[in-house]
């Protein structure tokens, strides 16, 4: 199987090197400097636990719902500012971002079935979402 194969860069490819996402999925943990090794280990320790699973969820969830709403603000501050939405190249990326936040969303209320207070989180989040499109 080629690089191309495995959907990595090319021998020679600065991506190779330069964010190392290639190395660590080709040599594992070996490939990783200090600071990653130690931070595999904290989340190897993490996965091993339901609460460690849904906190590491939690945080993503977080994290894709916040980048979602940085991308909308910038358009709509772009837009504002007179720039036409064609104009806005990133703008392409917005349906992948809320699509991510939203299957985060999805996966965290599906792991925390057993919570009670699950259904009224989502709640709150679609309000929030409600409350964003009304200004």
């Amino acid at each position: 199987m080629t690089e191309k194969d495995k959907g990595g860069a090319p021998e020679g490819n600065k991506n190779s090197v330069t964010h190392g996402v290639y190395s660590f999925r080709d040599h594992g943990e070996q490939a990783l400097d200090v600071t990653g090794r130690g931070r595999f280990a904290e989340l190897s320790e993490l996965v091993q636990t339901k609460p460690g699973v849904l906190g590491m969820l939690q945080e993503r969830c977080v994290q894709a719902v916040l980048m979602c709403e940085i991308l909308e603000s910038y358009v709509v501050t772009q837009k504002d500012s007179g720039k036409a939405l064609v104009d806005i190249p990133i703008l392409k990326q917005l349906p992948a971002f809320q699509n991510s936040a939203q299957r985060c969303i999805n996966t965290l209320l599906q792991h925390m079935k057993e919570d009670p207070n699950a259904l009224d989180a989502a709640k709150v989040l679609e309000a929030v979402k409600r409350g964003k499109e009304g200004e």
